[in-house]
């Protein structure tokens, strides 16, 4: 068996001698390092990896309570702790357990140290390798989500190429519903799926003929039927892509309203998703303030008065106010002019 690196927790080198002698007959070959301040047990910890640690449980400096809190708020928080101990009462071993402490062994039963420390090993080894898988998958994770951040701005770029009375209209969407969002109180990770789906809202336009999304004058009522399609193009080609964000529906939904007036299917109330009713809000602010071939820009006041008429009745009454004190308190202004 190879040698096995022991950080010994004891008040005297004849406890170190006595787990040494346990340890090789039980078929390791030890390294032993012994502390018994918390200072030296603390600088140890940073300087050296350790196998296991060993906590005597009567030491005369620190208890091995708190011995395990140095451990477990040290570079080697996951090192397996066993406590040994003389008179160690049953009571006492259970909270040292409850603190993190893998085992006790009494001394009388040194026979238990081979079992308890082979046990104690194959289960740290289990735990880093659970910490080391989690960590590859949260950069995993993290890789797709660049991967996918950077498809769906290319995606964006598409869409608004052609139409460039609406350039940027995506972006702005996506700058003002993240700050929705964050001021909904959203985790940072719904957050990001919010700017997401925000930055594509529109993505079924690519679909719609270029001459009706800039057309001088207003729409037809069978050319405003052909322009509402856009949303369920989008929901189709995105339908099939497995993002960790409902950015499909925010596409497919964000122009129904909470009454029902809206489309592609009417929904109403807690039909539309949360994500959705943040999109809506910011695409008909950002809308109503930018100039269109058919119109010119409204003002802020107009794009308020218009959120705060349909408040609770279209539009969510909380991303209404978030949207309002947003502009109002003058704490949000687009990155790019109109």
């Amino acid at each position: 068996m190879g040698s096995l690196h022991v950080l010994a927790i004891a008040p005297s080198d004849d406890v170190v001698a006595q787990l040494d002698s346990e340890l090789r007959q039980a078929g390791f070959r030890p390294e032993i390092e012994r502390v018994e301040e918390a200072a030296t047990l603390a600088a140890q910890l940073k300087v050296q990896r350790f196998d296991l640690a060993v906590v005597a449980a009567q030491l005369p400096r620190f208890s091995a309570a708190s011995a395990l809190e140095v451990v477990q708020s040290s570079p080697q928080g996951d090192l397996p702790v066993v406590v040994m101990s003389e008179d160690l009462d049953l009571t006492t071993a259970v909270e040292l357990m409850h603190r993190g402490a893998y085992d006790f062994v009494a001394t009388q039963e040194a026979l238990r140290l081979g079992p308890v420390i082979r046990r104690a090993l194959a289960e740290g080894e289990g735990r880093r390798q659970q910490l080391s898988d989690r960590q590859a998958l949260r950069e995993s994770n993290q890789r797709l989500r660049e991967a996918l951040s950077g498809t769906v701005h290319a995606i964006a770029k598409a869409v608004e190429a052609r139409d460039p009375y609406t350039a940027g209209h995506q972006r702005r969407v996506a700058q003002l519903a993240e700050a929705l969002a964050w001021g909904l109180g959203l985790d940072p990770d719904r957050v990001e799926g919010v700017r997401l789906g925000a930055a594509i809202h529109d993505i079924g336009k690519i679909t719609i003929p270029a001459e009706l999304l800039t057309k001088p004058s207003t729409l037809s009522p069978i050319e405003f039927e052909v322009i509402k399609t856009h949303t369920g193009v989008g929901q189709e080609i995105l339908g099939d892509i497995s993002f960790p964000w409902p950015v499909a529906e925010m596409v497919h939904h964000h122009h129904e309203r909470l009454d029902g007036s809206g489309y592609p299917l009417g929904l109403q109330g807690g039909q539309i998703g949360l994500e959705a009713r943040i999109v809506g809000v910011a695409d008909v602010v950002e809308a109503m303030l930018s100039y269109r071939p058919y119109r010119p820009a409204k003002t802020l006041e107009e794009a308020m008065e218009e959120i705060r008429t349909g408040r609770g009745v279209k539009y969510d009454a909380g991303v209404v106010d978030v949207c309002r004190d947003l502009f109002g308190s003058e704490r949000f202004e687009f990155e790019s002019q109109f």
